[in-house]
Formats: structure tokens, sequence, C-alpha cells
């Protein structure tokens, strides 16, 4: 169905490709809540995405078209979490949608960015026999780019970045949230920001790090001998996945709307918007899934999987994300 829609961008007018526009990202939006398989629209609904974007080459579409910059966050996302390689012109494709601001397109551009070079880290694993520049060159971009997208994160203006870090307690919270936020792994403080949307936009570029560390983490694993700072290397890039996924923790309760002691907290699982449970879905899952590899799980890193395993399970049972069962089921099988 995504395909076919695609198809009607190029003999449409602007209204109606908003209309299309508007419909895919629905869809994709339905797949993810109805179906837990593999088989199916999810993979089809990327396609018919990226067809779109394709698309932008060849059509004029209306300049408020916001729905075109969230299917190629979409896309891009999916780049990250299916290990895909991007398209060749996808930057150039980002560089023509029109998105919210600045910072946003930049963002996409550093994930985009990020997606082809995990690539080329697991082209470079696979290959067995010396090392040679080519080696070296990948681990040189990659760290180049992990810096990027620090600087991102850490030169916002006051309107994206975090306002207060506050403690939890629950003496006042309803049952399902004191459920969700107590017990072995789970944050002990939350932190909070101007609006839900640049909570989100950060923990895209957390996700996003953490993909391109864990990726560069088992090239370095399999290149020992590629430079004296290996272990030097290894041991910082352990250390910045803990921390990116300590930071999405600390994010969590802020995105669920939950108050510092419970006492505003939303009454039931089902007032939860569903947009709010999708964008706190990628960042928890790439967070359990870091810390299910077996190169960052001997720091002792257990308890805290267990809570965000909590989280996806309140995601797919009580939040209604059909998609996390499988992407649950894999990661741990």
């Amino acid at each position: 169905m995504a395909v076919q829609l695609a198809s009607v961008m190029t003999d449409s007018t602007e209204i109606q490709r908003d209309d299309v526009l508007v419909v895919i990202f629905l869809f994709g939006l339905y797949e993810m809540f109805t179906s837990s398989s593999r088989d199916g629209s999810w993979i089809t609904h990327m396609q018919g995405t990226q067809s779109v974007i394709e698309h932008q080459d060849s059509t004029r579409l209306a300049d408020d078209s916001n729905y075109l910059s969230i299917l190629c966050t979409h896309l891009v996302v999916y780049y990250l979490t299916e290990n895909k390689d991007p398209p060749p012109h996808l930057d150039r494709w980002i560089q023509q949608i029109p998105f919210e601001n600045d910072l946003k397109k930049h963002l996409v551009r550093l994930m985009s960015e990020a997606s082809r070079l995990c690539m080329r880290l697991r082209q470079r694993c696979a290959l067995k026999g010396a090392t040679d520049h080519a080696d070296l060159s990948v681990l040189d971009d990659s760290l180049a780019l992990d810096m990027k997208l620090e600087a991102w994160a850490t030169q916002l203006p006051p309107a994206w970045s975090y306002i207060a870090q506050t403690s939890l307690s629950h003496s006042k919270r309803p049952k399902w949230s004191k459920q969700l936020f107590s017990g072995p792994g789970a944050p002990e403080k939350m932190v909070s920001y101007f609006t839900s949307l640049s909570a989100s936009n950060w923990n895209l570029c957390r996700a996003t790090r953490i993909r391109l560390n864990l990726t560069l983490l088992k090239f370095l694993d399999k290149r020992p001998f590629l430079s004296p700072h290996i272990p030097e290397l290894r041991a910082r890039t352990i250390e910045i996945l803990l921390n990116l996924t300590n930071e999405v923790a600390h994010t969590l309760a802020y995105l669920f709307n939950l108050s510092p002691d419970g006492s505003s907290d939303l009454a039931s699982p089902s007032e939860i918007p569903t947009i709010w449970a999708y964008m706190v879905m990628w960042p928890t899952f790439t967070s359990y899934f870091c810390l299910q590899q077996k190169l960052v799980k001997e720091k002792d890193t257990l308890q805290r999987g267990v809570w965000f395993r909590k989280v996806l399970n309140f995601l797919s049972e009580s939040a209604g994300i059909a998609k996390v069962r499988i992407l649950v089921q894999e990661t741990t099988t």
C-alpha cells in the first residue's frame, strides 16, 4: 500500500501529495501498533517511504509539509535499527526536505551519516586478514562523527536543553507508574526538558550514538592490533555506551509525563498519548539492545537491562505497540 501511495506523488497536486504523506505516516503507526510479525507491512512501509523521498527530486511539495520530514526521520531510524545501507542520495534528500528547523535537519543528517558509517564498520569486520589503511580511516571517521553528535547535543539553545534534574519518589504515584519506575535497575532521578519534542530529539541523538558506538566496539574487538590505543578506545567506548543508556533511562519518566513524587501522574496507562509511546520506543529498545551485547554486559549492566525490558513489555502490553514484541524476541534469542 505504501509503495502504491508513493506512486501517486508524481501526478498529484500539492494538497493531494500532503494527504498521501499523512496516510503513509498513519499507515506506519498503525502497522507498528498492530503487527508483532516481521512479515507484512513494516518493510513495505519503509520502502514506500523511501519512494516518497526519492520523488522529492521530481515533485514540488508544499514548503510546510512536515510529514515528509517526519517520514524521513523514521526512515533513517529504520536504517540504523535494521542495519540497512542507506541510499546514496539520502543526504541530498535530507537537505532538500523542509524540516521544522535547521537543528533537526542537522541531526537527521548526522543520523544518516551514522547509518552509513555503521555499514562501513560492519563491512570491515567481515573481512579477514591483515588490517590496512581502510580500517584506520573508518575508525577515524567514526570517532569524528561521535564527536559531532556529542557537539550537537551540547551546543543546543536553551529551548532545546534540559531544565531540571529531580529525584524520583513513589509516595503518591498510581499503581502503574509505581510498578514501572521502581525495582532493580529503575532510575532514581528524572531529567525534565522544555518540551517532550526536545527530549525526544535528545534521545534520537543518544540512540544514534549508541548504535554507532556499539558497532564501533564490535569493530575494535575484531581489530585488536589495529592500534596500540585499542584497549583505551574499547574502555572509552564502553563508558560512552553506559553513560548514554543511563541518560536515556533518566528521560523516560518525563516522557511518560510523570511528576517527581507521582502526585500528577496520569491515572492510567490508557491515557498515554499514542505518539508519546512511539517516541519512547526506539531509544528504549536501542538501550536495551546495547545492554544485551556481551562486550557491554561484562560491566554489570544486568539490572538496568532488566528494567529496560520492563519498559518495553509495558510499551507492548499496556501502550499497545505490538512491534516491540518481535524486536525484543530477536534480541533475546
